[in-house]
């Protein structure tokens, strides 16, 4: 192995330092917060991340299980990050969304 290579597996786009909104699933919160990453996923297909109050946790590294969402800083994700998923994903969402009595939109108006 050459040792310019990183000791944990590589995967674009979930560097070291990169800003993420994670699921946040704790009753009567914000439904994300902001992480940035802390090193590279690991052999075990978890990265180590790291919230505004410095709580860090591990989360697998899967970005379709609905964990991590790539940050906009300028708003929290919303439906427009589920266009590429399937549609019982969506309608899951949705689901969660008004059973959390959350705004949500599948045409750009608010249902």
């Amino acid at each position: 192995r050459s040792s310019k290579m990183p000791a944990c597996v590589v995967q674009s786009s979930l560097t070291d330092g990169s800003r993420w909104w994670m699921r946040n699933n704790e009753p009567g919160s914000d439904p994300y917060f902001a992480v940035h990453l802390v090193g590279c996923v690991d052999a075990k297909g978890t990265v180590l991340v790291k919230d505004e109050n410095d709580n860090e946790t591990r989360v697998p590294a899967r970005l379709l299980e609905g964990l991590l969402y790539p940050m906009n800083l300028d708003q929290q994700p919303d439906c427009s990050l589920l266009a590429h998923l399937s549609e019982a994903a969506l309608l899951a969402n949705l689901l969660s969304r008004d059973g959390l009595t959350l705004p949500y939109t599948t045409t750009g108006n608010v249902l």
